[in-house]
């Protein structure tokens, strides 16, 4: 017993084989395309979040940075504070010695 096919068989044959794989690849293909545009959309929504977080982090760090140009006109550093104390103790120490002086009756200064 032999199959014999005859040209057209054998060519309907080949066109539902190569139709079933094309149906196969644009299926896979339109599977792949939606997974990578939901990747792609889940990224965009990641960028957005993080955009508005470095706007809110770039927003704090100006205030923060105006925050500290103001500071030295209203704070003194303290380096600066014990520098000052310490003019103020010798012109302290100065005065005193000079009333200590007029109280003994040294009148000469």
């Amino acid at each position: 017993m032999s199959v014999q096919l005859e040209l057209i068989h054998l060519g309907g044959a080949i066109i539902a084989l190569f139709s079933i794989v094309a149906f196969f690849w644009k299926f896979m293909f339109g599977q792949f395309e939606k997974r990578v545009l939901e990747r792609i959309e889940s990224h965009e929504a990641l960028t957005k979040k993080d955009i508005m977080f470095i706007d809110a982090n770039k927003k704090a760090l100006d205030k923060i940075r105006e925050d500290v140009s103001h500071l030295p006109l209203e704070y003194v550093r303290r380096d600066d504070f014990i520098r000052e104390i310490s003019v103020i103790d010798g012109k302290l120490d100065a005065i005193f010695n000079k009333i200590d002086e007029i109280r003994r009756g040294d009148r000469s200064c």
